[in-house]
């Protein structure tokens, strides 16, 4: 809608009086104000400019409580602030649409926190193997164990590790001895590449176990 001046500009003279043009200015104010509002949704109801309630409106439409339904430890709050809710919001919108591939558990997670390396194994027996290198907050981690950021099919289990890096000066290379193995042991799609992929599953836990301290 223009502004109410290009509206009022246009009643003839004979009818510009000043009851009849306060009259119809403050209802032109009001449609005037309803656009605003209407046209004002797209930018307040965006997930990284949304707060507080906006933000929990969000959470009803995707289906994520800002409040968790665990009690995390070390003295976290169960009640999530407004930076870490928008995290969870959109790491559910990417479970909603996430495609079943473990490249698409990569993808999700890299937009998120791309500050933290993963690497998800699938062990093909119905459980997966979760890495999370570095000195990841206490809270993430939990959030990682309750299903809150990486998909998981129903029915599978997992196991999450903690790799705490840079313990000593082989770090670089024991990290691109883990990466080539992964590639030696699975294609491109997430399939395993053959019959070696149980021995180079066994050797790249066996590689992390020696290079690097271990948190289960």
């Amino acid at each position: 809608m223009k502004d109410i001046k290009y509206y009022t500009k246009r009643v003839v003279p004979e009818h510009k009086r000043p009851k009849f043009m306060k009259w119809l200015s403050a209802n032109l104010e009001a449609v005037s104000d309803s656009e605003r509002l209407v046209l004002s949704y797209d930018y307040e109801f965006d997930i990284d400019n949304a707060v507080g309630v906006q933000l929990d409106m969000l959470g009803d439409i995707v289906g994520r409580k800002r409040l968790l339904d665990f009690q995390p430890r070390d003295g976290d709050s169960a009640y999530l602030d407004d930076d870490m809710y928008r995290i969870i919001l959109k790491a559910k919108i990417g479970i909603n649409h996430w495609d079943g591939t473990i490249p698409g558990m990569y993808e999700l997670w890299g937009n998120l926190f791309p500050d933290y390396y993963i690497f998800i194994q699938d062990n093909h027996d119905m459980t997966m193997a979760v890495f999370l290198e570095g000195y990841t907050p206490n809270l993430l981690i939990e959030l990682v164990e309750n299903d809150y950021i990486i998909p998981r099919p129903e029915g599978v289990g997992f196991k999450l590790w903690i790799v705490v890096r840079e313990r000593h000066e082989t770090c670089d290379y024991c990290a691109g001895a883990i990466a080539e193995a992964i590639q030696e042991c699975i294609t491109e799609d997430g399939e395993p590449a053959g019959e070696t992929v149980d021995y180079d599953g066994a050797a790249i836990h066996e590689t992390i176990r020696e290079e690097f301290e271990i948190y289960e």
